[in-house]
């Protein structure tokens, strides 16, 4: 695969993701409703290199966090189900809109768990 130029527009909220793609393929992921969002670039990046994976999927994470809210309190991290629950959704759709295997290998390894998306 080559490199590509992909950004997501990541967010969060109940409802379901939506993805608009281009002849360029870029894709957008956008939310009905959306509380936050971030622009998650994967541009120079090629996905059949481990190294570039890992570094989209960190830039995914920190959009996670990042849309999903704090879960920290006066600077000390706190145990909250509905950040956890954020995160690990916005980050399993964000991955799952990117259609990388590699970047879903990648996610099912660090999640330690099979990776299944439901039909909206």
């Amino acid at each position: 695969m080559k490199s590509f130029a992909r950004v997501l527009h990541c967010g969060i909220a109940a409802a379901g993701f939506a993805v608009l793609s281009t002849a360029a393929s870029a894709a957008l992921v956008t939310i009905d409703q959306l509380p936050a969002s971030t622009t998650v670039s994967a541009a120079g990046l090629n996905l059949n290199q481990t190294s570039d994976v890992q570094e989209l999927y960190s830039r995914l994470s920190a959009a996670a966090r990042q849309v999903c809210g704090p879960h920290a309190l006066n600077g000390l991290p706190y145990h909250s189900t509905a950040f956890s629950q954020c995160y690990s959704e916005t980050l399993a759709q964000s991955v799952a809109k990117v259609h990388s295997a590699t970047l879903l290998a990648y996610h099912q390894k660090q999640t330690s768990a099979p990776f299944a998306v439901a039909a909206k």
